[in-house]
């Protein structure tokens, strides 16, 4: 209880314009969980206002995003002893396809759809990074939550964020993250941050062994060495590591890595490629039998670690459903995209 109203104590100043009719709202949050709808949460005796209080909070208000993001870092929960800390990143849509004056709308990609033509809608798209829990739940730690503006990309928002938030915290992060950031751009764009990174990529990638040494003969020396892609087993090569276990399941998994490749767009970083084989898969998209991911780190994880650490990230999800159904994220209805950041 003592951090409790230490923290709340640290998250009142962050508020610079109508402190009160904001923190009423946290409490309000907090306390009217039966409230369904935006206006029920003035219902709760902690919001000391009338419910048009709620829209001008958010039309009139201000936070000070930096000083926030120290408060956050500063009360992050702490892993268990010999655990990691590991966080998530990741983007989800708040859907507004009937809001044609809203300003800065884009069009989204909508998942878990039958298959149609255009499985798009409209409207915003954030970034969120989170500290995950040790057992999986919708109790993740959000770090920061950033809206994807449509002059950028989700990588490039997510790149920013962790630039700001990771010399914040007090340990080292270890950053799980799903295909769309195993890319060589995220790569690239993250190459300065200090954090470890274990990235989920897509089956087809292709990568590329170091360049051979150079044999004296005219012209320009190689600069990358045999490719390496993922789906044709004949470029390959011997792998580094191996090891052979069981999953949460009792059935077999197989994780296999190859050290010291890179992304031809980003050569400078090096990489460990890392394939999961598990038996325990239904073999379906979401659910595949084998798994491809990139780990760049100060030192190896351990491979038996790399699919549980992973399966952390699965969190995230259930967060955002937490964010949307129970605190009422999707209801308010703001005009800009500002009142809604």
């Amino acid at each position: 209880l003592s951090t409790f109203s230490e923290f709340r104590h640290a998250v009142y100043p962050c508020f610079t314009q109508a402190q009160d009719a904001l923190f009423n709202v946290c409490d309000a949050l907090l306390t009217e969980t039966t409230a369904q709808s935006f206006a029920e949460l003035s219902f709760s005796p902690y919001f000391e206002r009338r419910w048009p209080s709620l829209y001008a909070a958010f039309k009139d208000g201000r936070i000070d995003r930096g000083a926030l993001r120290q408060v956050l870092a500063r009360y992050a929960p702490q892993p268990s002893p010999g655990q990691y800390w590991v966080a998530g990143v990741d983007a989800t849509n708040v859907a507004r396809p009937e809001s044609p004056t809203a300003e800065d709308r884009t069009y989204l990609y909508v998942h878990n759809l039958p298959k149609c033509s255009a499985p798009v809608t409209s409207g915003w798209s954030f970034s969120t990074v989170v500290i995950l829990p040790e057992t999986p739940s919708s109790w993740t730690y959000i770090l920061d939550n950033l809206r994807i503006s449509s002059s950028q990309t989700a990588g490039e928002v997510a790149a920013a964020q962790l630039a700001v938030i990771v010399p914040l915290l007090s340990k080292r992060l270890l950053l799980t993250a799903d295909r769309y950031y195993g890319s060589a751009a995220f790569v690239e764009a993250t190459a300065e941050v200090e954090c470890d990174k274990l990235l989920r990529i897509a089956s087809n990638r292709v990568l590329y062994y170091p360049a051979p040494a150079r044999t004296g003969q005219r012209g320009a020396p190689k600069k990358d060495g045999a490719r390496f892609k993922c789906n044709d087993p004949s470029t390959h090569g011997v792998p580094t590591e191996t090891w052979c276990g069981q999953d949460e399941h009792g059935q077999v998994i197989r994780v296999t890595a190859w050290a010291g490749l890179h992304f031809k767009s980003c050569r400078h970083v090096s990489l460990t490629l890392i394939r999961v084989e598990r038996e325990s898969a239904t073999g379906k998209k979401r659910d595949p039998f084998v798994s491809w991911f990139i780990w760049i780190g100060k030192e190896q994880l351990p491979l038996s670690r790399v699919w549980p650490t992973y399966r952390l990230r699965y969190s995230e999800e259930h967060g955002y459903r937490f964010d949307k159904q129970d605190l009422l994220w999707l209801d308010p209805h703001f005009r800009t995209p500002e009142q809604f950041q």
